[in-house]
C-alpha cells in the first residue's frame, strides 16, 4: 500500500489542506489540496465561534473522507508577539483541538 501523507495548515481564516501520495512522482497532478476558512467578528458570539470551528472541522473531515490519508502532519502554529497573539494562540489551539 502506498502511503499517503495529509498535511494540515490549521488557520481559522484559511486552514490549508494537502493529501500527498508517497509515490507523487513530482507530479503536481496528483496532489489533492482544499483551503477552507471562516471568518468573525471581533465582536463575535460564543456560538458564532463554536460554529466557524465546527465548520472547519468538518470541512478537514470531508477532506479526510475523500482521500482517505495513512499518515497526518500538522504545521506548527504560528505565534504573534504581544497581548494579541496570546488570544490568538488559544483560539488556534481551540481548533487543533477540535481537529
Amino acid at each position: 500500500m502506498t502511503p499517503l501523507v495529509l498535511g494540515l495548515d490549521l488557520s481559522l481564516t484559511g486552514t490549508g489542506m494537502v493529501a500527498v501520495p508517497g509515490d507523487w512522482g513530482g507530479d503536481w497532478g496528483r496532489i489533492e489540496r482544499r483551503k477552507v476558512g471562516y471568518s468573525v467578528s471581533k465582536q463575535a458570539t460564543e456560538a458564532e465561534r463554536v460554529g466557524r470551528l465546527t465548520h472547519i472541522a468538518d470541512e478537514v473531515i470531508r477532506f479526510v473522507d475523500l482521500t482517505s490519508p495513512t499518515i497526518a502532519v500538522l504545521e506548527q502554529y504560528a505565534m504573534r508577539m504581544g497581548a494579541q497573539g496570546v488570544g490568538h494562540a488559544c483560539h488556534l489551539g481551540e481548533l487543533g483541538g477540535v481537529v
